[in-house]
């Protein structure tokens, strides 16, 4: 169930939610994109001014301007290796809102479990979108895939119309 217009004077907003990430084989110092599961993405919010591609975890915006982005996520798997995750914008490194973070080992049969969190704020023009990547840095692959699950990610257009 969509959450009514509850941002009237914010121009763009746009929320998407994510069970979790498709696998994948990560190559060495390859970036690959941050795919929900095949039908496994929602949106909590109605957007406003904002295309949502679900399937990509994209947001494409429809007006000019600065906007908040989060990206919230537990990741579990990928043990005893250095991941590095970083926001894209129209297919290239947005250059800041990136985190490396390792997958340690906790116990005998245990898979780690991690919150991996970004807020940045990036400056948009119409049609531009922003996705995100993850990126293997340890040199040998990991024995147990890395999964992104729980995802939250969220889009604020911070102009705001009709407040004085």
């Amino acid at each position: 169930m969509a959450i009514p217009n509850i941002f009237p004077n914010t121009i763009g907003f746009s929320s998407i939610q994510v069970t979790s990430s498709g696998g994948t084989a990560p190559e060495f110092d390859v970036p690959y994109i941050i795919k929900p599961t095949e039908g496994g993405a929602s949106q909590t919010i109605t957007p406003k001014n904002i295309k949502n591609t679900l399937a990509l975890l994209r947001f494409t915006a429809e007006w000019l301007g600065y906007y908040l982005i989060t990206f919230n996520s537990t990741a579990s798997g990928g043990t005893d290796r250095l991941w590095y995750f970083e926001p894209y914008k129209n297919g290239g490194a947005l250059g800041y809102g990136n985190i490396f973070y390792y997958q340690n080992i906790v116990g005998e049969g245990d898979s780690p479990c991690y919150e991996i969190s970004s807020t940045f704020i990036a400056k948009l023009q119409k049609d531009d979108y922003i996705e995100f990547y993850n990126t293997l840095k340890s040199e040998e692959p990991p024995e147990e895939e890395l999964l992104f699950e729980n995802i939250q990610t969220t889009i604020y257009q911070l102009e705001q119309v009709e407040i004085h």
